[in-house]
Formats: structure tokens, C-alpha cells, sequence
């Protein structure tokens, strides 16, 4: 599944795809449409959306710690070029 951006006129709809093998040829069928692009932007909605989903994902969650600065440092080292013209 993955998330695919279909465009309607002006308008840009974001909808959840499956992506399955049927006759050896690949077939796409839409989920769900889930709204405007725009507004899903505008009201956080799609910020949630992404949030609440990323609970059951363990890479995702992970990184998404890493960005907000909350993950522990177990331990650090200086390498490379910084370390050479630190001495």
C-alpha cells in the first residue's frame, strides 16, 4: 500500500493505493480517498493522520524520534576531519 497524490482539475486528492499481482500483471486499487491535499495540509489533519499510523511502524517511529531530539545518546565520538583539527 502507499500513499498516491491524484490530480482532479485544479484540485490534488490524497488516496491510499493497493498494489497486488493478478493475471502477472501488477493492478492498483484505491481504498480510500481521504480529501483534499490542500486541506489536509492546512488543518494538521494530515499530520495526525501520519502520526497516529506511525505507532505500529518500528523503523518509522524511530526516526521520527531522532527528528524531535528525544531519542537517548548512548555515546558519541568526534571522527574524520573535526577530530584532526581539534587536536
Amino acid at each position: 500500500m502507499f500513499f498516491r497524490v491524484k490530480k482532479s482539475g485544479p484540485r490534488e486528492y490524497l488516496q491510499i493505493v493497493e498494489n497486488r499481482w493478478e493475471d502477472g500483471r501488477s493492478k492498483q486499487r484505491v481504498l480510500i480517498t481521504l480529501g483534499r491535499a490542500d486541506r489536509l495540509r492546512e488543518s494538521g489533519q494530515l499530520d495526525s493522520l501520519l502520526a497516529s499510523g506511525s505507532r505500529f511502524a518500528e523503523k518509522l517511529l524511530i526516526l521520527s524520534e531522532f527528528k524531535k531530539g528525544t531519542l537517548p545518546t548512548l555515546a558519541s565520538r568526534t571522527l574524520g576531519p573535526a577530530a584532526i583539527s581539534s587536536r
